[in-house]
């Protein structure tokens, strides 16, 4: 079985009144399994009903901070750095009303640099402390994405004398 297709269907009315009348939707995703932290992930899912049945979305499981448009059903999400180097769950789920398929995947966030290294050179030293401290200050703002995340080190979504303090 390739990777990304239905790991199983099942008839939601638990019942097999009409199996010829109905065929169960398909749910693939199209593109990679494994995103780098800080980077954008917006793989394709594909779901189909050969009976041209309208398809509802259903969320078992996502990543945490990822989305899914449930009338599109665009996944969307953007690892943080304390999130590599783990794989996550994908689960979903979609139904034509009378039928379900599933589909679960393992998603793997690869490393792309330590919390407090906003210098890149894989040490927490000075540098990286003065970097910091004038980015809050506005100094020197930081605009790079991933030293942005590498800047947030207790992880709020912020900039401030905490993630100084975490660093030091």
């Amino acid at each position: 079985r390739e990777a990304g297709w239905p790991q199983h269907a099942r008839d939601e009315r638990h019942s097999a009144q009409h199996p010829a009348l109905n065929a169960a939707p398909t749910l693939r995703l199209v593109g990679p399994t494994t995103v780098r932290e800080g980077e954008r992930w917006e793989p394709t899912l594909e779901a189909a009903d050969l009976d041209g049945d309208p398809l509802a979305w259903e969320v078992l499981a996502l990543p945490p901070g990822a989305t899914l448009d449930q009338t599109t059903g665009q996944l969307t999400w953007t690892p943080k750095l304390h999130q590599g180097g783990r794989s996550f769950l994908l689960h979903l789920a979609v139904s034509d009303g009378v039928f379900r398929t599933e589909l679960a995947l393992s998603i793997a966030v690869t490393e792309v640099r330590d919390y407090g290294d906003l210098n890149g050179d894989r040490a927490l030293n000075i540098v990286d402390v003065i970097q910091l401290v004038n980015h809050i200050i506005g100094r020197s703002p930081i605009s790079d994405p991933l030293t942005l995340l590498a800047a947030d080190l207790n992880g709020d979504d912020q900039h401030n004398i905490l993630d100084v303090v975490l660093l030091v």
